[in-house]
């Protein structure tokens, strides 16, 4: 059980606690958040910024970025940093008060399953029908939601953490506050980076030589922030923040300033004696700030988890370095202390933090260059005493991901491999205890590092394969997130990379560091290509030769899709010389095969000195990684000299295809006698004479003669079955002179039911409803008849749209013991999220059906407007097998349809959460209800806002995606 029936009982027996925690544990709350409507908040502003997203992305193809909306739209993001840091400080102070008050947070499969016999047993506990009630459930639905818990109850395997379900969703808020911060830069730079003028070299020309400094102007901020984040404390952060984002925001979008490429920018200083700078990193700088942001928000109002903080440690030593500019000044001024300089009352002695004394060299030419502009220079640090905040130099080194890739290994038209890539580097000094752990909707993997070195340059790892199948859908999407954490600590910058990490051996929480990536891919099946559209064929020049002759080779590679092909192909022969010693001839290449078109390949000639009966095969393997492979043999009959061999066959142009082959009946037992109905087709401009052949297991069982004309011809062949899984193959050869000229060939497998003692039990019925309401339970009779004198015990399945469901999930008798005669058994399987989810990869039941829209105003939800899905029913095959040691004995298949009557509420152009009447996805964490097209809404633009919205999505989801138990 992956957070099915487990997150749901769990969910709605801690709602109301979690919920009550939320709205009542004290914390500081800021002035604009008002804690018990920051969810509804959360929808509002992220549709906003939907909308704003894509207006001002319209704006920027018309070649005239809006300014209006850039600002608006950086507005919006704001609001959502603070929501997003608001949600995530709620959740953890929830799961903080829910630790203090003694709740439960793991739960064993089997207390589970208890939970959910007193749910069955005397319904939901009072608290929770009215928590359920306060959210807007009807009492209806709510006897929906007792009914599938007491159907699910079974279903129950493993257990659920609350706790560590609580904490992986407020740190995916945190991440979600981080998106809003991309998208505010976005906005900014295509708004104010539109047609930079210079190039980063342009600027680097004139201030490459200048000295490296804290922006001037925002130094005093920085400093007070940085002195602030040293001595954790939290609320002087935040106020220095405030005054340094007002800083940033003064240059960045009220001033005026020459835009660089890659998001750099010169400015003017505020004083004209200070001179200018190049600040190559601006809009970089502005996304750590508003990163910053987020991060010591959620630890004001209440989130005290220690990833925060090791993620702040690495976002605010990554801002000190974008921070960080090359500074002209009109004069070469230095400071120089007088001869006699005043007595000075050292501030480092209030704030040991805030400075660090050098002991000597505390001249005017001090290693640590003075900052600051002239017009502040009164309220500066004017001894040999400096600003580690201001210190450009300082040696805190972090971890960088400079990439997170899904590199898909294969992919079939079912399933899926892949791995993860992870790019990272060092910067500015080396890190140790180094540890990444990848957590992907496949599963997770880890690897740990005892230092990383910036002299490494850019490390690679690869994560373990992962697979996922597609279970019918042409498209499925993988992600995670990738978690680097590792141990900073201030030492002497290496300069070479040392054989032990340099860092001492104690450290605190404020060493440790964190960076977080999260990744996403969509996979598309393979379904472009068809590796029964593909022929590969060997023609020999001859098939019959004398002894001292030679055979010439032609591979034939033809291609029925719809598009090119491209793969490798392979030749081999074998012959002997006049000492009778065998010797091989091989050839190989790539080839690309357009589409509906034949390439011919010439190899050889291959001499054959002594007479004898030679083998030559071939393989050609295409598709993606070359997971498909057609291949071809023959043989070639050399006489001895005085013999005569048969004259050549003439050369015709078209060719023999095999369009099918369709064994007869479906489901043989042993000693029948199988059909192998077989349809040829001809290319050739005459009526062919055609050898077909019958191999089971490559021994040879029927073979016929016939005519094939130019509009094709069936036949068939016959076999006598033997039980157990055998290989057959048919193959197709033209008749010229005598001569057999292969033509094509095709492969499959057939299942022969059980053996000698068995092989006359077989289902004589079976009866399933028309229809089944899911989520709900199929129930089948099946009537089974055992002609022998002995009882047989068997075991029966099910399968559905041709996937064998665990027994696990079976309901009824999957065990009967049959005595002779007839006797009857009930099976049956539980249709619910549960098995979409784990047998199918579905998200939930409603994926096997169809649906279509019907509007209806005033749908309840305080929406004025909004649009329902009605799902349809749709048929599904299931079939009922049996079983005895593992030996299947007899199946049989029927349809049922599928049915879910109720409707699945989506509200008009807006997105919020929307329990599914059933309440069979109630508990959920999250849910992404769907932008609705509507009346003069385009298409395009509903996709554009719509992935917005998704991308938040998956940040939610990849954060809590991995966690199945």
């Amino acid at each position: 059980m992956k957070r099915g029936l487990g997150v749901l009982i769990i969910g709605i027996m801690l709602g109301a606690l979690v919920y009550g925690a939320m709205v009542s544990t004290p914390m500081v709350l800021a002035n604009e958040v008002n804690g018990d409507k920051a969810y509804d908040d959360f929808w509002r502003i992220l549709n906003d910024e939907a909308y704003l997203v894509v207006a001002f992305n319209e704006s920027l193809y018309s070649g005239n970025p809006n300014a209006t909306l850039a600002q608006k739209l950086i507005e919006n993001s704001r609001q959502g940093e603070l929501n997003s840091a608001n949600i995530s400080a709620q959740i953890w102070l929830a799961l903080e008060e829910l630790k203090k008050s003694g709740v439960q947070l793991y739960y064993s499969a089997d207390e589970l399953r208890k939970m959910a016999e007193e749910i069955k047993k005397n319904g939901l506990p009072a608290e929770t029908v009215n928590e359920l009630k306060a959210q807007g459930w009807t009492d209806d639905e709510i006897k929906a939601l007792e009914e599938y818990i007491a159907k699910n109850a079974d279903n129950i395997t493993s257990g659920f953490d609350m706790g560590r379900f609580l904490t992986n969703f407020s740190q995916a808020f945190v991440m979600v506050g981080f998106k809003y911060a991309d998208y505010e830069t976005w906005a900014l730079e295509k708004w104010k980076w539109p047609n930079a003028a210079k190039s980063r070299e342009d600027a680097m020309r004139i201030y490459g030589s200048a000295k490296r400094q804290i922006v001037p102007d925002l130094s005093d901020q920085w400093s007070e922030f940085y002195h602030a984040y040293l001595s954790g404390d939290v609320g002087g952060m935040s106020s220095a923040l405030d005054s340094l984002a007002k800083g940033m925001d003064s240059i960045l979008i009220h001033s005026k300033w020459t835009a660089v490429r890659d998001g750099g920018l010169i400015y003017l200083s505020g004083d004209v004696k200070s001179g200018s700078y190049y600040w190559p990193t601006a809009v970089e700088a502005y996304r750590q700030l508003r990163r910053v942001y987020v991060l010591v928000n959620a630890m004001k109002l209440g989130n005290n988890n220690l990833d925060v903080k090791a993620m702040l440690n690495r976002e605010v030593a990554e801002l000190k370095d974008a921070l960080v500019v090359y500074s002209k000044t009109i004069s070469e001024w230095k400071f120089r202390p007088p001869e006699n300089p005043p007595i000075i009352i050292d501030p480092c002695e209030k704030n040991p933090l805030k400075c660090r004394t050098i002991t000597s060299g505390s001249s005017g030419n001090s290693d640590y260059p003075l900052v600051g502009s002239i017009s502040n220079l009164q309220t500066s640090r004017l001894t040999s005493d400096y600003d580690i905040a201001l210190d450009v130099n300082s040696n805190y080194g972090y971890i960088s991901i400079k990439n997170v890739s899904v590199v898909v290994d294969d992919v079939t038209s079912t399933k899926a491999t892949y791995h993860i890539e992870v790019s990272f580097r060092a910067e500015h000094n080396a890190v140790s205890d180094v540890k990444i752990n990848l957590t992907d909707s496949s599963g997770s993997d880890s690897v740990k590092y005892s230092m990383v070195h910036p002299d490494d340059g850019t490390r690679l790892w690869k994560s373990k394969k992962f697979t996922v199948n597609f279970n019918g859908k042409t498209q499925v999407t993988v992600s995670g997130t990738v978690k680097i954490s590792y141990l900073s600590t201030p030492t002497p910058l290496p300069m070479s990379n040392p054989s032990q990490p340099t860092v001492s051996s104690s450290s605190s929480s404020s060493d440790v560091q964190v960076a977080v990536k999260s990744y996403s891919k969509t996979i598309t099946a393979n379904l472009s290509i068809g590796p029964s559209k593909v022929f590969f064929e060997i023609v020999p020049s001859k098939t019959e030769i004398t002894e001292g002759s030679s055979v010439s080779f032609t591979i034939k590679i033809r291609n029925e899709n719809d598009v090119p092909i491209s793969g490798q192909w392979s030749f081999h022969a074998s012959y002997k010389d006049s000492s009778y010693k065998t010797h091989s001839f091989d050839r190989s290449g790539s080839v690309t095969v357009q589409a509906h078109d034949t390439v011919s390949i010439s190899v050889g000639p291959v001499v054959y000195p002594v007479h004898g009966t030679y083998g030559y095969s071939g393989i050609f393997k295409f598709g993606p990684n070359l997971m498909y492979s057609r291949d071809n043999s023959s043989e070639i009959v050399v006489v001895a000299s005085s013999g005569t061999p048969s004259p050549s066959p003439t050369p015709s142009a078209g060719s023999l295809r095999i369009v099918s082959v369709s064994p007869e009946p479906a489901h043989p037992k042993a000693g029948d006698t199988v059909k192998f109905n077989v349809k040829i087709d001809s290319s050739y401009s005459s009526t062919q004479r055609a050898l077909v052949k019958l191999y089971i297991d490559d021994e040879l069982k029927d073979s016929k003669e016939l005519n094939v004309g130019t509009s094709g011809a069936s036949v068939t062949l016959h076999w006598l079955a033997v039980a157990g899984e055998h290989s057959y193959t048919v193959k197709v050869y033209r008749l010229v002179n005598g001569q057999e000229l292969w033509e094509d060939s095709r492969s499959g497998k057939i299942n022969i039911i059980s053996g000698s003692n068995t092989s006359h039990v077989e289902i004589i019925s079976i009866e399933c409803p028309e229809k089944v309401s899911i989520p709900g339970e199929l129930w089948c009779s099946v009537i089974v008849n055992n002609p022998l004198s002995a009882n047989i015990d068997v075991t029966a399945r099910i399968r559905m749209d041709g996937e064998l469901i665990d027994l696990s999930r079976t309901l009824g008798n999957t065990n009967p013991t049959l005595n002779p005669g007839r006797k009857e058994f009930r099976i049956g399987v539980n249709i619910n999220n549960d098995l979409a989810q784990n047998e199918f990869n579905y998200g939930s039941f409603l994926d096997f059906l169809d649906s279509e829209i019907v509007t209806k105003e005033n749908c309840g939800h305080r929406v004025s407007k909004c649009q329902v899905f009605k799902w349809l029913p749709t048929p599904h095959a299931f079939s009922i097998e049996i079983y005895n040691d593992n030996q299947l004995l007899d199946s049989t298949e029927t349809t049922v349809t599928l049915t879910y009557g109720n409707y699945y509420e989506k509200k008009f152009m807006e997105y919020y959460v929307a329990p599914l009447a059933s309440g069979a996805t109630a508990g959920a964490a999250t849910a992404l209800a769907e932008v609705s097209v509507s009346a003069g809404i385009s298409a395009a633009k509903v996709t554009a806002i719509t992935s917005v919205i998704v991308e938040v999505y998956n940040i939610l989801k990849q954060h809590l995606g991995g966690d199945s138990n």
